[in-house]
């Protein structure tokens, strides 16, 4: 059965819903209901899923609140700061009557 007879067949069951009269005067079968899983299909499927998040270690809003890091290992070394360079004042500002530039200024 090509993918347009398919899709024919799921606009029509989407438009008519899913009587069995209608469909059945079309020629098409409604669509059938899922078997409800058993006790120990679930039961399996919920270990499988408790397996994979074990296994992936994927967790909740609430576990990954919880994760915090191992600080007792940590070692911090503190880093020893420099001494200040000491300027004289001297060379810090400049000499009266001298321009920023090193030329002296224009006087009239």
């Amino acid at each position: 059965m090509g993918p347009v007879i398919r899709a024919y067949q799921g606009y029509l069951v989407s438009l008519l819903g899913n009587a069995p009269s209608t469909l059945a005067e079309l020629g098409l079968a409604p669509r059938k209901a899922p078997t409800p899983l058993t006790v120990e299909q679930k039961a399996t499927a919920a270990a499988k899923r408790a397996a994979t998040r074990a296994a992936r270690h994927t967790m909740g809003s609430v576990q990954k609140k919880a994760v915090t890091g191992d600080v007792k290992s940590v070692v911090i070394t503190p880093v020893a700061a420099s001494a200040p360079s000491a300027t004289s004042p001297a060379a810090a500002a400049p000499a009266q009557g001298t321009s920023p530039t090193g030329s002296t200024p224009h006087t009239s």
